[in-house]
């Protein structure tokens, strides 16, 4: 985009602000992953880890420290074109997903 614009005479510049991964701490991998991997088999939800890379605003809360995973929405795609959408038939079992994990997380001795 900086390169080739979409309207002519408009210019723009970039600048790195962050460059931090949103990352869990391995010393708690093991235990996120288990615990999501009981939750999601309890809730016939299959999870799939992936190192995706990338932006999101949860490099802001790995950047300081606290174990973070992203991608726990709900289904969709084409997202930031017009013809993004959303699987409303996803959102109530990734809600249950988030709160049964950390509940089991809660409980969980430290």
């Amino acid at each position: 985009m900086l390169e080739n614009p979409l309207v002519e005479g408009v210019t723009s510049t970039k600048t790195l602000i962050n460059k931090e991964s949103p990352m869990i701490d391995e010393k708690y991998l093991p235990l996120i992953k288990k615990v999501f991997n009981e939750v999601g088999e309890k809730l016939a939800i299959p999870i799939k880890w992936v190192d995706a890379g990338g932006l999101s605003d949860g490099n802001i809360a790995a950047s300081t420290g606290c174990p973070t995973i992203d991608g726990l929405g709900p289904i969709g795609g084409n997202m930031h074109a017009k013809t993004e959408y959303l699987e409303i038939n996803s959102v109530i079992p990734k809600c249950n997903l988030v709160v049964g994990v950390i509940n089991a997380l809660m409980s969980h001795p430290a």
